[in-house]
């Protein structure tokens, strides 16, 4: 009979279950072999968690086991698990390399592979790293000084986790920004060519189609604006290396200056804004009180570009957001996002919601407005309203009839829940005003007025549905719009 590989790992690993995976047997403590170790860990390439978990484990806990595995190929076993989306495996990788009796070059290369995008023992990397600062700095800058155009995530993030201790690294960078830039107008030059010959192409075709002569299309010219390269990081680094990085200026200016950035880039033009402005203030060592001044300069200086970030930091660079020197600039500038996110999400459902409420107040003119005087309803017309609107409500002139302004008005307050307990009881009588106050006060679990989408999956609704009864579409159901709801099921 014969037995797959993984079929094997599996009966291995189901004979070692203690936390050491060793077995006592008549008081001998019998260990597991190198082979038996080195057969499971090149079985991880199955994919299958539960044996690379387990194999792993093995190796982390008989440490004695590490020395006598081949060097190159423990240094293998132990890239695999750095470098992985598990931070369960990962963990267990920088305990075997804790353990492991490695060179330095080796242990260094590794624990570099750990603080890449995306690694889960990121900061636990960067605290080993930092032991061998004295060691590593000069090899980065030597690296990145021998390859100026090569990308340098790990070490920009290195650097930038050193921050003024990585001031040496400063006339590096920039040679490696300027070298990535001359890349980028290589390459740009090169693109301008091609689109060149291409528009030369399509002229001549049309010409010959036609018979008459084409006018030449406009060819946009792409600037620092269009990144090729993402130089994002080399900002994070030039911030945290703070006033010993002043010659980066000119660099952090340019990202405070972009206004967009190319299809494929990852990082929005906002995003180098507020990057490149924070940057500035950090280079510049800015007092609270010259931070209002930089503001103005800055403003004037970046035009609708970054200028427009300037005031996207709430008030200026003395504000509160940029004001914390002690917080990183990589976290304010991913707070900052965030928040914007957030704005941008409540201005456009804010427009959407007045957008339908133009339309509601065009079709209720289109449908009620039948009497003299027209382009206002009377109190006879409003009679047929549903649900129904009382007068009082809204007309806020006293002329004893309502205008598309005051209905607009009113149905803006209504979206927003601004009626008063007395007039929705009067507006949709008192068994729809107790039946949604008893839902509200059952539900809203954070007793914020509203529900919002996880409290409403808690409760059993009949018809019409949430949805429906959510009538500003903002994702939350509020008193207005309950009390609503349960007028319109009993009617």
């Amino acid at each position: 009979m014969k037995l797959s590989v993984s079929a094997l790992v599996l009966i291995l690993l189901s004979c070692f279950a203690g936390p050491a995976y060793a077995i006592d047997d008549e008081e001998k403590q019998i260990q597991v072999s190198v082979e038996t170790i080195e057969t499971i860990l090149a079985a991880t390439i199955s994919k299958n968690r539960f044996v690379q978990m387990r194999a792993y484990s093995l190796l982390a806990s008989q440490k004695d086991i590490t020395e006598k595995i081949d060097s190159k190929k423990l240094y293998g076993y132990i890239a695999v698990a750095l470098e992985g989306n598990d931070s369960k495996l990962a963990k267990l990788g920088l305990e075997i390399l804790d353990n492991a009796k490695l060179s330095d070059d080796d242990r260094q290369e590794l624990l570099m592979r750990a603080i890449g995008p995306g690694s889960t023992i990121q900061q636990e990397a960067l605290e080993r790293l930092n032991e061998h600062r004295e060691d590593l700095l000069p090899k980065i800058i030597r690296d990145i000084e021998k390859h100026p155009t090569r990308p340098h995530t790990e070490h920009l993030r290195l650097i930038e986790y050193w921050g003024p201790d990585a001031k040496s690294v400063v006339p590096a960078l920039v040679k490696h920004f300027e070298s990535l830039l001359a890349k980028s107008e290589w390459k740009r030059k090169q693109e301008e060519k091609q689109r060149e010959l291409k528009e030369l192409k399509r002229r001549a075709d049309q010409e010959r189609v036609s018979g008459r002569k084409i006018a030449p299309r406009p060819i946009r010219q792409p600037d620092l604006t269009q990144l090729k390269f993402d130089f994002l990081n080399i900002v994070y680094a030039f911030s945290e290396i703070g006033s010993d990085a002043i010659e980066a200026m000119p660099i952090a200016l340019a990202a405070a200056n972009v206004k967009r950035v190319g299809k494929r880039q990852s990082h929005s033009a906002e995003e180098y804004q507020t990057a490149g402005i924070l940057c500035i203030e950090r280079l510049l060592d800015a007092e609270p009180g010259e931070q209002v001044q930089i503001q103005r300069a800055l403003g004037g200086l970046l035009g609708s570009g970054g200028g427009g970030a300037v005031q996207m930091l709430g008030g200026g660079l003395g504000g509160t957001f940029s004001g914390n020197a002690s917080s990183s600039v990589r976290s304010q500038v991913k707070k900052q996002m965030t928040r914007n996110s957030l704005a941008q999400t409540a201005k456009a459902s804010e427009a959407r919601r007045a957008r339908q409420i133009d339309r509601e107040v065009e079709m209720k003119f289109q449908n009620h407005d039948v009497l003299p005087p027209y382009e206002k309803l009377t109190v006879n017309e409003i009679r047929s309203f549903d649900p129904p609107l009382l007068l009082s409500d809204a007309d806020n002139d006293g002329d004893q009839a309502i205008s598309k302004a005051e209905l607009r008005s009113y149905l803006q307050l209504a979206s927003n829940g601004g009626f008063s307990d007395e007039m929705l009881k009067q507006k949709f009588g008192s068994s729809a005003y107790n039946t949604g106050i008893r839902t509200l006060q059952k539900y809203d679990t954070d007793n914020n007025g509203v529900l919002d989408s996880a409290e409403r999956s808690t409760a059993n609704w009949g018809a019409p549905s949430p949805s429906e009864s959510d009538k500003n579409q903002d994702g939350l159901l509020s008193k207005y719009e309950l009390i609503l709801r349960y007028f319109e099921r009993e009617n």
